[in-house]
Formats: C-alpha cells, structure tokens, sequence
C-alpha cells in the first residue's frame, strides 16, 4: 500500500486529451529531478558551511515545488512557467555570481530550450528561448563592461560572446523544428489512434447487434466453413437436443443427419450437392429430416445463403423445426380424407356449394343418382341454374 501511496505522488494527474497528458509526464519528471538536484546542491553547500548560495538555491526549489502543486490541481500552463522561469533565473544567478556565460550556460541554458519546446506552445516557447539568449548575452556584456565580476569574467570576449549568442539562436531553431515535427508527428499518430477506437467501437457496437440479432432470432442459425459448424446460436443448441454449444462447433452437418432422406437419398451426398449449391451463389430453401444429439429425428425447413467474410467463404443456415406443423398437416390431410370418402359413400343425397353464390363445388354419387345428372353437368353451377328448386 504505501509503494502504491509513492507512485500516485509521483504520478501526474491525467487530463483530457493526450498532448496534456505528454506534457505533465515531462514537466512531472523534469521537475521532480531538477528538486532533487537542488535539495543535493543545497545538502552539499550546508555541509562545506558555503552559505553564499544557500538561500537563492532553497528560494528557486521552493518555486519548483510550487510548481508541483500548481500541475496537481491541473493548471498545467502556470506550472510549466513557474518551473521554467525559476530553473532560469536559477541559471541567471549562477552565471552572474560563479562562471559568467560559460560552463553553466553552455550546457544547462540549450536543455531549457529543448524543455520549452517540449512542453510550452509555440508562441510562449520561442518567447522563452529569445529571453534566455537575451539574458545570456546581457551577463555576457555585464562582464565584458566590468559591471559583473566572478571568476571567469575576464575569459569573456566579443567573439565568446558572438558564438555562444549564434550556438544558442541555432539551438532555438533546431529545437523549434525539431518540436514542430514530434509534434506534428504525435498528432497524426493520436489521429490514427483515435480512428482505430473509433473503428474498433464501431466494430464492438456492429458485433454487439449482430449477436443480439443473432442469439434473438425465433429460428436455429447455424454457420459453416469447409463443412463444418463454426458458430450457431442458442436455439440451434436446443433444437438439436445439445447442451453447448461446443457439441455443435466443429462438427460436421452429417453428425445431426439420418443416413438417409425419406426420398431415399443419401444424407452425405444430398447436403453437397446443395451446399455446393448455396457456395456457387444459388440461395437454397428445402426440407431436410435431422437427428438431435439423443438419435431421435425431426423435420425441418432449411434455407442456406453463403457470404464473403476475409479470404474464407461461408454459409449461414436457418433451420426452423416444422414437426408440430408437419403432424398437423398430416391430420388435417386424414381429416380430409375421412371426410371424402364418408361424403362420396353416405347415401343421402349431399352438395357442397360456395356461400356468397351458391355454386356447386363438389355433390356426391347419390345427388348425381337422385337428380339424374352428371358430374361435369353439375360442378360451377346453381341450382337456379339446373332448375333443382
């Protein structure tokens, strides 16, 4: 708990959009080393009693920390000037009181440069950058007059002086370029980014509704590839007396397949033909006799449609049991039949005849005794007509 209770001090506050967020981890980073390096400096001076410095140097961590503080609350702005301006005047006092425009300014004043680059706008860096070149080259002309002395003061020419100013003005430059760039470069890879999330959401919404529609489908969806299920839905595994859906993944068609049609056919050979059928284009809607998981078989109604997907062709089945339809059918059809023959074999004389004409439709062998007709004489016409009134 307390390493975790470390790394959350450590760690900078997340903002909204990615270009923030780069910028805190830097200014973050550089600032909490730039404390360390200063509280190091300042142990160091209080150790060897060199006091001279102490309270510039315990003034500027101050400001460093502050600056710490101001990026927590996620004024982000403000902490990168509080940070960058106090490093310089921290720089600004070194030169002025220890080596001039010389050690210090050569290697610290260029990483600011870069610093500011890295985590100001354009407009507010290069007013940065042009403040440090106008400071560095004013201590160095403070030296040059004779106003500011320190050890290295004497070192100081005009032409030190010229070339650190030209070293520095070109750093700037670079470094603006070179920013420019990262920058432009970090943009179009946040852009790529965002257009994968954005594809990646539209990809995860279009399979959430493909699944919903899928798994809520009144009918068995099955789907194969080379001839065997890849996928099928919840009612496919009830309809075919399974418990997973896995019993079915993998399989191939056959496995749910009586040997045999009840056209005599065989089951193998009859579901490639037509599944070579549906892969050549040609959608397929016939009725097939299946087996469930426990051997017991059932009719079905099933049509197949292939489809396109990557480098691989598929084909998606939609399988409705039609048992219960069959064997209504099937009563209906005797129901029918009974009646046939009771109407044609009663012998009293019986007519079927439509309601909003009264046309004959059918009239047993006993009316066709009884009124001396023929069928054909009889069937599409009244009685009107045949003058049986």
């Amino acid at each position: 708990m307390k390493l975790e209770q470390i790394k959350n001090v450590f760690k900078p506050p997340q903002f909204s959009t990615e270009e923030d967020n780069r910028v805190a981890v830097i200014l973050r980073t550089i600032s909490i080393l730039s404390l360390f390096g200063l509280c190091t400096i300042l142990i160091v001076r209080l150790a060897l009693a060199s006091l001279a410095s102490v309270l510039p140097i315990s003034i500027i961590a101050i400001f460093i920390a502050i600056s710490i503080g101001v990026a927590q609350l996620r004024y982000l702005k403000l902490a990168s000037a509080l940070f960058l301006w106090s490093i310089l005047l921290y720089l600004m006092f070194m030169s002025v009181r220890f080596d001039g425009s010389h050690d210090a300014v050569i290697f610290a004043v260029p990483g600011l440069i870069v610093i500011a680059g890295l985590v100001l706008k354009k407009r507010y860096a290069t007013i940065y950058a042009s403040t440090a070149i106008v400071l560095v080259v004013a201590v160095g002309l403070g030296e040059m007059l004779g106003i500011i002395h320190n050890p290295y003061s004497q070192r100081t020419g005009i032409t030190s002086l010229m070339d650190l100013g030209i070293i520095l003005g070109l750093t700037a430059i670079a470094i603006r370029l070179l920013t420019d760039n990262m920058n432009k470069n970090l943009a179009r890879a946040l852009a790529g980014e965002q257009e994968m999330r954005r594809r990646s959401e539209q990809l995860r919404v279009s399979e959430l509704r493909y699944r919903t529609l899928f798994e809520s489908a009144s009918e068995a969806i099955l789907i194969t590839v080379n001839g065997k299920f890849v996928e099928c839905n919840s009612i496919a595994v009830r309809m075919f007396g399974c418990d997973a859906a896995s019993e079915i993944i993998g399989h191939d068609p056959s496995e749910y397949s009586p040997a045999q049609q009840p056209d005599g056919q065989e089951s193998s050979v009859k579901s490639g033909n037509i599944r070579e059928a549906a892969l050549a284009g040609i959608p397929q809607r016939f009725y097939w006799r299946h087996t469930r998981k426990d051997g017991s078989e059932f009719d079905a109604e099933v049509s197949l449609k292939s489809f396109d997907l990557g480098h691989e062709k598929f084909v998606q089945a939609m399988v409705s049991d039609i048992t219960t339809r069959k064997k209504a059918e099937e009563t209906l059809k005797r129901s029918e039949e009974k009646f046939h023959k009771l109407f044609h074999a009663s012998p009293v004389p019986m007519t079927m005849s439509r309601l909003k004409d009264g046309r004959y439709i059918d009239v047993n062998d006993s009316f066709l005794k009884y009124m001396e007709f023929e069928r054909d004489q009889v069937i599409g016409k009244t009685a009107v007509e045949l003058d049986t009134w």
